[in-house]
């Protein structure tokens, strides 16, 4: 007995080292293999109108996604052949070991200065298919107007349509109104408007090509939910985004005066003119799908969800649906 039980104790040992000795090897084999980030970097560089390369590379492995992104820094104002140095990135990178691992490549511009700067610069992203033919060359045109140069492209493989986002510090209407003047009306785009002290975060994503109808639907918008003169807007968030058949609305306000709940008696016919005008502006075939929400200013919720699919505040609830009989049905009873 005791020898045997001496040579289980013997026995444990070894076979953690084995487990752990299968563990390293398994991560290892599964463990992608990674390029010189110094070679990349610098072969890379010496494409025409490269400014900065940044080759940090983390392949995948177990547990983790890693990072695989090369982020390519142009001049500001992007030269007009990026064209070129996008065709020929695949063969620069295939004569480097491992550099077929990248699989998203991100050409940025340096971002603006001075207060109406965007916080971050312009940029394209796109992956191994890269761009389609000229959508490079109509991209730096867009940036060489844009207002903040902070537009971002992205082009990821179909069926995901090329996306284009832009955030200023002017209203929605006026970068709808600019985006229509660029040649690339045609792709997703996703338009917002900073917060600030007095105003709130305004986003618009239709998910389709844009129109001139846009800009005049936020023209009547806007006003909506702008403060007084000399006062702050009771909205805090604006945010509308068409897909998947419903226009999804998100309308976050605020009423530091008042203490308790907000009731809908009292403060609907502040609040309704807004939601209202954005389901005016619907375009055919979608429902609106509200999300009305309180939330004061350093607060974290607020008075909480007034609309929100049946869970909100009953006399808000019962009034959203009373006004918009045709919006998407809520799921459940109001509390």
């Amino acid at each position: 007995m005791p020898r045997t039980a001496g040579t289980g104790s013997n026995l444990r040992p070894g076979l953690a080292v084995v487990a752990a000795g299968l563990v390293l090897t398994t991560a290892t084999a599964c463990a992608q293999p990674e390029p010189d980030e110094q070679q990349v970097a610098a072969a890379v560089g010496k494409l025409p109108g490269v400014v900065a390369v940044d080759a940090s590379f983390t392949g995948t492995s177990l547990g983790g996604a890693g990072d695989q992104e090369l982020r390519i820094q142009v001049a500001s104002p992007p030269d007009a052949q990026l064209e070129d140095l996008i065709r020929r990135l695949p063969k620069v990178l295939q004569g480097i070991e491992n550099a077929d691992g990248y699989d998203e490549f991100v050409i940025t511009v340096r971002p603006g200065k001075g207060a109406e700067a965007a916080p971050v610069g312009a940029s394209l992203a796109f992956g191994r298919e890269l761009t389609p033919p000229g959508l490079a060359t109509r991209w730096v045109k867009a940036v060489a107007t844009s207002p903040t140069g902070g537009l971002r492209v992205q082009v990821w493989p179909s069926p995901r349509a090329p996306r284009a986002s832009i955030s200023t510090h002017q209203p929605v209407s006026e970068s709808l109104a600019w985006a229509l003047t660029t040649q690339l009306t045609d792709l997703d785009w996703d338009v917002a408007e900073y917060q600030t002290t007095g105003t709130p975060y305004v986003r618009f994503a239709p998910a389709r090509p844009l129109t001139a109808a846009m800009v005049q639907d936020w023209k009547t918008i806007e006003p909506t939910y702008a403060g007084d003169t000399g006062a702050a807007s009771i909205a805090r968030a604006v945010v509308v985004e068409d897909v998947d058949g419903s226009r999804q609305v998100r309308v976050s306000v605020t009423f530091p005066a008042v203490a308790g709940p907000v009731a809908e008696a009292t403060h609907g016919d502040l609040v309704w003119p807004i939601v209202t005008a954005i389901h005016a502006a619907m375009p055919p075939g979608l429902r609106l799908d509200l999300e009305l929400n309180r939330t004061e200013r350093g607060e974290q919720g607020g008075d909480g969800d007034l609309v929100d699919g049946g869970t909100g505040s009953a006399d808000w609830e019962a009034a959203y649906r009373q006004r918009f009989p045709d919006a998407v049905p809520v799921s459940a009873t109001p509390k």
